[in-house]
């Protein structure tokens, strides 16, 4: 059993999560990025419980307890930590393979926009495809703003949802209309974790469940099944 540690989850958000400890190195050895000058800080490579995303961390650990992290130990080493120094990657550039490809081409634009405002247009139309995509719509040429108006008759999202998609599409008529203020960093970086958490409920967990179902068929059809007499 690999040793474990609990950090937030760069890739799927989840906070406080388990994660796998798969190799450690002193952390005045890491790369730039993940470098810290300590004797008790370790660069990890760790996996998380929850979305198996890989994810590199680097921990300072409190006085006399960075040898307690091993790779071939057991047991978590939360309790011994001070701090997390860097943790990586960003989601910022995350495109999951359960997205739509209009989606993950909205999403690409949005990452490597030149400025705020372009990247919040972009956000919008990952938004608007992904509703598409989705089926929250089946109508062509609706605008965003229709088909959440329709949704939310038709109870085709939740309350919450549609108050999320909302403000990106607020967002995305500011970066269209209204010249007279400049977006802030802040802005994209809202827009952004807004709308990656509106299609992790549109795909990731729908894909999520999907994969949950066959696991819980398979070890159905593995209890059911006819025993080898010896």
């Amino acid at each position: 059993m690999a040793q474990t540690i609990t950090l937030d989850c760069p890739w799927c958000g989840s906070k406080k999560q388990t994660m796998d400890i798969f190799c450690v190195v002193d952390a005045r050895l890491s790369p730039p990025g993940l470098y810290a000058n300590t004797g008790e800080a370790r660069t990890l490579s760790v996996k998380c419980r929850s979305c198996e995303g890989l994810s590199v961390a680097t921990v300072d650990f409190t006085a006399g307890n960075s040898s307690r992290v091993a790779v071939g130990n057991s047991g978590d080493t939360t309790k011994y930590i001070d701090y997390v120094v860097f943790q990586i990657p960003e989601k910022i550039g995350y495109v999951s393979e359960n997205w739509p490809e209009a989606v993950r081409e909205s999403m690409l634009d949005a990452y490597e926009g030149r400025s705020p405002r372009a990247k919040c247009q972009s956000y919008r139309s990952a938004v608007e495809f992904g509703l598409r995509e989705a089926g929250i719509t089946a109508e062509a040429g609706q605008t965003l703003g229709a088909i959440l108006s329709e949704a939310k008759k038709k109870f085709a999202l939740s309350e919450p949802l549609i108050e999320l998609c909302d403000q990106i599409k607020a967002f995305g008529n500011w970066g269209l209309h209204w010249a007279e203020t400049d977006f802030a960093p802040e802005d994209a970086e809202a827009a952004q974790e807004i709308t990656q958490s509106i299609l992790s409920y549109l795909f990731e967990m729908p894909a999520r469940v999907e994969l949950a179902k066959k696991r819980s068929d398979e070890a159905k059809a593995a209890h059911h099944a006819p025993k080898d007499n010896p």
